[in-house]
Parts: C-alpha cells; sequence; structure tokens
C-alpha cells in the first residue's frame, strides 16, 4: 500500500506520542508498505525502509513546541494539512493514516479524495487538555469533544491504544471497527553494551542503589509526587539515589529548585534528555523503576519498556496502570507519598521480592507485548482495507 501518514508531532523526538508513531511506521515498513509521513518541522529524520518524510514550513521565531495541547499546534496543523492537500493531488494513495488531531482533518481528505482513513488514537484529546492543566473553557472543551465524535464517526476504522480508549471509541460510535493494538518497546538493546558499571562510575553512584524514572517532566506525570516521596524514602534507606532520565532544561531547573529546596540534592541525579538507544542502558541500571503518574487513563509507553527491562516496578494504582500493570509485576500503591515511599521502601529491602516481580514483568512482555504479536496487529488493521485499496486501483486500471 502506498500510505498518507499525518502526524502532528515532533517527529522523531524520544517521547510518547512520536515514539508511538515510530513503532506504527516500522511496523508498516516490515510488511512492505510505502509511507509518506507529514509532520511538524521539529524532531530527527530517523531512517525507515519505504519512509519519506515531509515537514511543513518553520514559523518564525518558534524553536519548539511543547509537549501536549498549545496555542501553537492549530496554526501547525494548518500547514500539515495543506502539505497533505498537496500530496494527494499528486499523487495516489490507498490509505490516509491519520494520528491524534490529525484525523479531525485526515476524514475530511479522505471523503474528498475517496481514500480510505484509519484514526490512530493515542488518547482522548478532550482528556488532554485536563491532564496538562492547558484549558477548562467550556467552548473549548466542548468543540474537541464534538471534533473528536466526527473524526471517530466518519472514520472507516479505528486504532486505540489501550483498553479504556477502545471502549471511549466504543460508546461514541457503536459498531465502529476498533482495532486495539497496544504499544511495545522496540527500542532495542542497541547501547547495552555499555554496562551498568560503566554508568554508575560515570555518574559517580557506585555503591548506592538506583531507584530510575524515565519520560516526561509534565505535571500529570507526577514528579512532585515522586520528590515528595524521596524525602521519607531517604530517612529510611541512605544509600538511594533517583535518577530521572527525561525533561527540557527548563523543566530539570524548575525540579531542581524543588529538590534543593528539600535538601534532597544529593540524592537526585538529572542526566536529561537522551537519545533512545541509550534507554535500555538506564533501565537495566535502576534496582526499582518508578511511574508517579497521577494523571489520565492512556498507559504510558514507558511502562511496556519498564516490563521488558525485567526490574521491580513501583507503580500508582490507578487506571493508566492497571490497563497493563497487575499485582503480580509491579507494586501498585495510592498516589499519596506515604504510600509511594513505603512501595519503593519495600522493595529497595526486599531483593527476592524484586528478583520475583522482575522475571514476571519480563514474561509479561514476552508474552502479550512482544514486537512480533504488534506486528501481526498491525498487520490485521491494514488487511481491513485491502479490499477497497484493491478495488480503487482496479477501477484505475479500467479507466
Amino acid at each position: 500500500m502506498n500510505i498518507l501518514m499525518l502526524a502532528p508531532q515532533c517527529f522523531l523526538t524520544p517521547r510518547g506520542t512520536p515514539l508511538s508513531v515510530l513503532q506504527r511506521v516500522r511496523a508498516l515498513s516490515v510488511q512492505g508498505h510505502q509511507i509518506d509521513l507529514i509532520t511538524y518541522p521539529f524532531g530527527e529524520d530517523t531512517p525507515v525502509g519505504g519512509l519519506t518524510i515531509h515537514r511543513i514550513r518553520k514559523l518564525p521565531g518558534l524553536r519548539e513546541i511543547k509537549v501536549g495541547p498549545s496555542w501553537q499546534k492549530p496554526l501547525l496543523d494548518f500547514l500539515l494539512f495543506l502539505k497533505a492537500l498537496s500530496c494527494l493531488r499528486r499523487k495516489r494513495y490507498d490509505l490516509i493514516h491519520s494520528h491524534e488531531e490529525g484525523a479531525f482533518f485526515g476524514c475530511w481528505l479522505s471523503r474528498m479524495f475517496r481514500v480510505p482513513h484509519v484514526y490512530d488514537m493515542h488518547s482522548s484529546l478532550p482528556q488532554q487538555l485536563s491532564n496538562f492543566g492547558f484549558c477548562s473553557f467550556a467552548p473549548v472543551v466542548k468543540l474537541l469533544g464534538w471534533l473528536e465524535r466526527e473524526a471517530i464517526c466518519h472514520s472507516d476504522a479505528v486504532i486505540a491504544v489501550y483498553p479504556e480508549l477502545r471502549d471511549h471509541v466504543q460508546t461514541l460510535a457503536p459498531g465502529k471497527r476498533v482495532f486495539l493494538i497496544e504499544n511495545v518497546d522496540d527500542i532495542g538493546k542497541a547501547e547495552e553494551a555499555r554496562s551498568t558499571a560503566d554508568l554508575r562510575a560515570a555518574h559517580g553512584i557506585d555503591g548506592r542503589r538506583a531507584v530510575v524514572y524515565t519520560g516526561s517532566f509534565e505535571p500529570y506525570q507526577g514528579l512532585d509526587l515522586l520528590i515528595e516521596s524521596a524525602r521519607l524514602v531517604v530517612d529510611r534507606v541512605k544509600d538511594v539515589m533517583f535518577v530521572c532520565v527525561g525533561g527540557n532544561e527548563r523543566q530539570r531547573e524548575s525540579l531542581r529548585r524543588i529538590i534543593r529546596s528539600r535538601g534532597l540534592e544529593p540524592y537526585f541525579l538529572l542526566p536529561g534528555t537522551l537519545p533512545i538507544e541509550q534507554m535500555p542502558g538506564y533501565l537495566q541500571l535502576a534496582d526499582v523503576l518508578v511511574s508517579p503518574r497521577t494523571k489520565g487513563n492512556n498507559t504510558p509507553l514507558k511502562i511496556y519498556s519498564y516490563l521488558r527491562a525485567g526490574k521491580a516496578i513501583v507503580a500508582t494504582d490507578l487506571t493508566t496502570h492497571l490497563q497493563v500493570l497487575n499485582p503480580e509485576v509491579a507494586l501498585l500503591v495510592e498516589p499519596t507519598p506515604e504510600a509511594f515511599a513505603e512501595g519503593i521502601v519495600t522493595a529497595l529491602r526486599d531483593p527476592e521480592l524484586r528478583r520475583r516481580l522482575g522475571q514476571k514483568a519480563a514474561a509479561l512482555a514476552a508474552e502479550k507485548y512482544a514486537y512480533a504479536a504488534f506486528i501481526a496487529k498491525t498487520q490485521e488493521a491494514l488487511e481491513y482495507f485491502a479490499p477497497a485499496a484493491a478495488y480503487e486501483a482496479g477501477a484505475e486500471l479500467g479507466g
């Protein structure tokens, strides 16, 4: 198939949705599909077979786009729409594949050019407004909810990346064809040759037990909860180091100020945002992996990497985690500093518990979230559109 993919993201940057887009592109590439990806002007070009990246032009004075909703995105999305319109006028496609709000105009382009359309949903966009604390103005929330419903109803099929999102789609559009394709960790182990000992030595944390967090530093991720928990942990476990990987410089400096105000500087390491190839090494560095997320229903992409790493996980006992994690593979605790600290201390003090949780986590990743299964589910979704694509191609050949 020739696929036009709309990705209103900074592709590629090492964070949730762009990484999920990369997973989808790789899965389509493995199956021999050709993808024209239209995306924002920010991010690293990533070589994938069959992939051609088309970037919209940069806006004067705009150097980056923050994670989540922003007032700049509607203008960038309008430019993305114009780029998609240009591509559709110049080339025949078998499928339009839209991520997130790209579906708002992807389904319209689908009808205009008579090309099937799939809406790749990574979250409910009205809920994102709440998660990011961006806008609570009722008319804006209602408008986004209406656009989401229209995109779902007018798409030929929907891909949902977690069960609650699938249920949300089926509530809004009963009978709509929905493919549940949960994310996986396909980063690989390219940098694991750099041993845990090397990383510990490089960061000066030899002889200390590492509690590792990876991901964005947005408020809904719960890093404030992690810091408040750390105050209680260090009173009971002195040889601990909290390693928080991610965030931009502004966010890291803000976090450093909070850490200093709590007197926790000796216990925190913030190495910054790292290339995705280096992430497996930091996951292996961990004695305990943590996800203190406090808002949202979508499963963090980090959870699949955590499972594959085969380490003990401490996470908040909320829907965002419960769609994947269970008490057999993780310590699930209430989202309070006391409960989260107790979970970390329990894991740090019990090597056998860490070993057992890690083994079961790796087994769950291999059984349910293997990359081969992800490829197969993506292929199933594409086969749903194959008859329409074959019919359109035959109609063109027949004149």
